[in-house]
């Protein structure tokens, strides 16, 4: 009888997904597949696995998605139907289409066919969903995002999570606020451990291009903020202030002083570090704009709260984030002529890359 009523059921098509990267990363392309899986009735089950060593020495072991959202509420809500998580490295089913292979090629990532999934109803997989959707919905990118936040809306918080966010936004005694978001840790750490070696001849070029590459997107010299600090303080607007390194926050208080900002590190406190990044997301997502880089923990907070996000990366000078790297990352090396040289080369040819052009006018303010 079991067998029979499981063999009846009526097969809906299944959307796997699998990443191993960081917190903001995994929900972002999570919610994008989501509402993609919604399209036609399908499932999302997503494996939530380990974080890899090396990230580890941020956020340690535990990064688990219950500590973020409240699963069994969710589940017992009906939202099983939609979307599954569970924790595990299992491989994907063996003979699994995936989104990203040749098949789908001339689909990705707007003219995907409706009447294949809806048809067929296949079990595939990707690690990419951002900006996926099938022909016939023409949507622009921004009616994307608007449906990604209902459906972020729909997701209930972790209980403790959601006593937090309460308590901090009472205590906080404003709504209107910008966000200020600094990074440096993950992204510093990378440099200590490259540099050495490109001064010993022992790093490969690719290594450190792909660590620069962090380095000028994601990451800014502190004077490249001031002229958006600068503007909401004459506004009248308080800066939330948040960053994988709270210590820069002295650097910002005695340029412009205390009274602008609202260290978030004195209302949201966890246990855990993956709870701490999400909670300080979402409080980001309140912010009437968001001025940061081009990570994308800065730019789907932005994105989430509809509000606009203020990128100072790469917005100064090849020479400025030459010299903010040795200075904040290793002045040891700053009298090295061969690094230098090297860094200068290599930073300069990630700006052309990415389609900046450096503004060598543009000094640090007095």
């Amino acid at each position: 009888m079991h067998l029979s009523s499981a063999r009846s059921r009526r097969r809906r098509p299944t959307f796997f997904m699998k990443r191993s990267d960081r917190l903001i990363a995994r929900l972002k392309h999570l919610l994008y597949g989501l509402r993609f899986a919604r399209q036609v009735d399908g499932q999302m089950i997503m494996a939530w696995t380990p974080l890899p060593n090396w990230f580890q020495q941020f956020d340690t072991k535990d990064y688990h998605v219950n500590l973020l959202f409240d699963i069994r509420e969710y589940y017992a809500s009906g939202g099983s139907r939609d979307l599954i998580f569970f924790d595990s490295v299992t491989p994907f089913p063996a003979g699994l289409l995936s989104l990203q292979g040749p098949e789908f090629e001339t689909m990705r990532p707007s003219k995907f066919e409706r009447e294949f999934f809806l048809k067929d109803n296949p079990t595939v997989y990707s690690g990419v969903y951002h900006g996926y959707q099938f022909a016939d919905e023409g949507k622009s990118q921004a009616a994307l995002d608007a449906e990604v936040r209902e459906i972020y809306a729909e997701l209930p918080h972790d209980p403790v999570v959601a006593r937090i966010l309460a308590s901090a936004k009472v205590r906080m005694n404003t709504e209107n606020y910008a966000v200020l978001h600094v990074r440096k840790g993950d992204v510093g750490e990378m440099l200590k451990r490259d540099l050495p070696l490109l001064a010993e001849d022992a790093l490969d070029m690719k290594a450190l291009r792909l660590t620069l590459s962090h380095y000028v997107s994601r990451t800014a010299p502190f004077e490249l903020y001031y002229p958006e600090i600068q503007k909401c303080i004459d506004g009248g607007l308080k800066l939330l202030f948040t960053s994988d390194s709270p210590e820069t926050l002295g650097h910002f208080a005695e340029k412009f002083g205390a009274k602008h900002f609202i260290d978030i590190n004195r209302f949201v406190r966890a246990r855990y570090p993956i709870q701490k990044a999400f909670l300080d997301f979402n409080m980001m997502i309140g912010g009437t704009k968001v001025i940061s880089t081009g990570s994308t923990y800065a730019a789907f907070a932005a994105n989430l709260g509809g509000s606009p996000l203020i990128s100072v990366a790469m917005t100064g000078s090849v020479d400025q984030s030459v010299q903010f790297l040795f200075d904040e990352y290793c002045p040891a090396l700053a009298t090295n002529a061969k690094v230098r040289r090297v860094l200068e080369e290599e930073i300069a040819g990630v700006y052309k890359t990415k389609g900046k052009t450096p503004n060598p006018s543009l000094a640090p303010p007095g």
